[in-house]
């Protein structure tokens, strides 16, 4: 169990990785709306628990290897050898692996070439990306003050020239840099210490507050357009999409910080814990799912409170999977 002062930044990964599984299982209502910061939130959580330490290069590039590319690299094992025995595409999937993206070319094309989806692997490219997020982050962080700001604008010219690409860079080089600005809010929501001022802050300042943020947060979301970071779609702007993922993952954690104390919270705080796992195995669950249902007739079933059990039984299975994996392996 997480501890109390720890238990709302688990709660914003549960509802993250929840909505993730919504996102591949469809049929969720306006889901366009949490576009923007359901993958988001991971990496402004990983910015605000960042430890500015300083730490040789080498240490912490194999500490989050260890953490990352470990796992990355088990469950791909598995999948790809899965794969071999029932004789598909072993090639184009290895080399999928290696690559860690869903597509060759950016965006949404009926020629692209895709990857990672007959392996049920697809959302692991999110391990390699938060692997090279965390690297650019640390060279942010290493910055001198004034440089930093500097190199934040860099940044972000990086990231508006390379999505300009025809096609997505491995490891997701090309997002990578956004990903090292977000964890920069992220960690900006630490040392400004915003968890204390709401504390200090009236509620009636607060909702009202709240509903401001969600008002512009909405706004610019319909302004923005369709997002998805895994295929590099970011909207029409690259600092509205900054600005809806900065929004986004802030009201899903105070969101999150709400239901800190109730049961929900303390069941999605469980959530958030094994979410690495849950990244990496629900959907291969979802198919061992409907195949079940194939079977008993029923795969025709596709409304959303259908769809929303098998997103729960997936969530729990996920969960049991990764306590098995802590207790007797140390790759989650």
């Amino acid at each position: 169990m997480t501890s109390k002062h720890k238990r709302w930044i688990d709660i914003s990964k549960g509802l993250g990785i929840l909505l993730v599984e919504f996102s591949h299982i469809g049929l969720f209502p306006g889901f366009w709306l949490v576009d923007p910061f359901f993958v988001s939130v991971f990496f402004l959580v990983s910015g605000y628990t960042y430890k500015n330490e300083s730490v040789p290069y080498r240490d912490f590039i194999l500490k989050k290897a260890r953490r990352l590319l470990v796992p990355y690299l088990f469950f791909n094992v598995i999948y790809l050898s899965v794969n071999a025995f029932l004789h598909q595409d072993v090639l184009l999937n290895a080399i999928g692996i290696l690559y860690s993206r869903f597509f060759l070319y950016a965006g949404e094309r009926a020629d692209n070439i895709t990857f990672l989806s007959m392996l049920d692997n697809s959302p692991t490219w999110y391990l390699t990306a938060m692997f090279v997020a965390l690297i650019f982050f640390k060279v942010l962080m290493d910055c001198e003050k004034k440089v930093k700001l500097l190199m934040v604008g860099v940044f972000i010219l990086l990231t508006f020239v390379l999505n300009k690409l025809p096609i997505l860079l491995p490891w997701s080089i090309d997002c990578a840099f956004l990903f090292a600005i977000l964890m920069l809010v992220g960690y900006m929501l630490k040392e400004k210490d915003v968890e204390g001022l709401i504390a200090k802050t009236k509620k009636s300042t607060l909702a009202l507050s709240g509903l401001v943020l969600i008002a512009v947060y909405v706004l610019l979301t319909i302004y923005n357009g369709k997002v998805n970071l895994s295929i590099r779609v970011l909207g029409q702007s690259v600092i509205v999409m900054i600005l809806t993922a900065s929004l986004g993952s802030i009201l899903c954690m105070a969101v999150s910080k709400c239901l800190e104390n109730n049961l929900a919270g303390k069941w999605l705080a469980v959530v958030g814990n094994h979410s690495l796992t849950i990244f990496c195995t629900h959907l291969m669950v979802f198919t061992i799912i409907r195949k079940g249902l194939s079977v008993v007739g029923m795969a025709g079933t596709d409304t959303f409170p259908f769809n929303a059990v098998i997103v729960l039984v997936t969530t729990v299975v996920c969960i049991g999977l990764s306590k098995v994996l802590k207790k007797y392996t140390t790759i989650v």
